[in-house]
């Protein structure tokens, strides 16, 4: 894919590896190795100019998830247990949300910014204990990811 409004490349490619495949993102001539247990979810800048990208490491067990890994512009962004997908601006700055030990934050450029108490809503505090997650983990992850109305 090319980012928006300019000819810079992004591509996933994948190589067999042991234990599973390994995945690499070609961001405009660099390949950046990832930790991924799949192609993770790409987001641009709306210049094009800044990109960032999102994905599951592997976990423990087979069907259990691991960390939530972010990168933006080829670096490592954060690391979480649980965490929103990111929004990338303009000038490059990064944006989501995340479990920090049961708390829910809001990280700017790796910083938090504010915190926030758990959720109470029935669908977080639902869908967290059926996860095995925190319910600020849960609603994080949900308010951003899930339509409208989803429960």
């Amino acid at each position: 894919m090319f980012a928006p409004h300019t000819r810079k490349l992004f591509y996933w490619h994948a190589e067999e590896a042991e234990g599973g495949k390994r995945y690499t993102l070609y961001a405009d001539g660099v390949d950046v190795p990832m930790p991924y247990t799949k192609p993770g979810m790409m987001e641009f800048s709306d210049v094009g100019g800044h990109w960032s990208t999102a994905g599951l490491e592997p976990g423990p067990a087979e069907d259990e998830p691991g960390p939530f890994h972010l990168f933006a512009n080829g670096s490592e962004a954060g690391r979480h247990r649980d965490a929103s997908f990111p929004a990338i601006s303009r000038e490059g700055h990064i944006a989501y949300l995340a479990d920090a030990d049961g708390r829910l934050v809001l990280l700017v450029d790796g910083g938090e910014r504010q915190t926030f108490s758990a959720p109470t809503a029935p669908c977080a505090v639902k869908s967290a204990q059926a996860a095995g997650r925190s319910a600020a983990a849960a609603a994080s992850h949900r308010a951003l990811s899930a339509p409208t109305g989803a429960c």
